[in-house]
């Protein structure tokens, strides 16, 4: 460590610690009012900035949450959208947080979190919320309700919102998996016409346990299902910069696997 980090380290172990006497609103200035507000947000353990924000109020603070990194940003929705172990995501409040996350003038960081998010999850948000038409196979049914339902940016979907969460949420989520890769995202949403939503959602929560066993130094070893096999895996976790791609964008590449669990770590 070098002299000019003593000082820096110092200044966050105190500002840590005022936020920790703070309460509500008192915590939402202390970090605006840092030098570098997004560098003291992203310096800051998951579980802490989370909890902080519990206490701020989500909604006064969303330019802290667009301020997370991808990994905080992941343990926000495993915190708020898992509300048990025996109750999958909750699409309200993954969306909630979606949407909270997403900064107009911050596009690339907003689908940096998007990238970051299992397949499992995105595929089982999708289907929950959308019902999908493909429209080169069927012609265009009539929406139930036109006013909530949307074409996707290639044309080739009719995407009818019948969901309880945020319809402006949704409709931004497909826009900017668009975004990031047309074909994949394509391949993402072409995938809720035929998985079974109990095999994502316990896929959903293997992964989600996996990850958290990870975190805690454990080794983890899960099955990925084909439609003609299973085939086991386990093995260390490798540093995020040697994974090329997102995870869903790697999953969806695999058409001939109809259930699977995207790895957490890059190969």
């Amino acid at each position: 460590m070098t002299d000019a980090d003593g000082p820096a380290i110092l200044d966050l172990r105190g500002v840590r610690r005022a936020l920790s006497a703070a309460r509500g609103r008192q915590k939402l200035d202390l970090i605006i009012d840092a030098p570098d507000p997004g560098q003291l947000v992203r310096s800051l353990p998951a579980e802490e900035l989370y909890f902080a924000l519990l206490d701020i109020g989500p909604e006064d603070a969303p330019e802290i949450v667009a301020m997370a990194t991808p990994e905080q940003f992941r343990h926000f929705l495993d915190m708020a959208a898992w509300r048990s172990s025996d109750e999958g995501p909750q699409p309200r409040e993954l969306l909630r947080w979606l949407r909270l996350a997403r900064d107009p003038d911050e596009a690339e960081g907003f689908r940096g979190k998007l990238a970051a998010l299992d397949a499992e999850l995105l595929s089982l948000l999708l289907h929950r919320e959308l019902r999908v038409y493909d429209l080169t196979q069927e012609e265009p049914p009539q929406p139930e309700n036109p006013g909530m339902a949307f074409y996707s940016p290639d044309g080739r979907f009719l995407l009818e919102f019948v969901g309880s969460g945020e319809f402006a949420a949704m409709r931004h989520v497909v826009e900017d998996l668009y975004a990031q890769n047309p074909f994949l995202a394509g391949r993402l949403i072409e995938s809720v016409r035929w998985e079974m939503p109990t095999e994502l959602e316990e896929l959903a929560r293997r992964c989600r346990s996996r990850k958290r066993w990870r975190h805690r130094g454990g080794r983890c070893s899960m099955r990925r299902w084909s439609s003609s096999r299973a085939r086991s895996w386990s093995g260390p976790r490798k540093p995020p910069s040697t994974r090329p791609t997102p995870r869903w964008w790697r999953t969806a590449l695999d058409s001939t696997i109809p259930t699977r669990c995207a790895r957490s770590w890059r190969t």
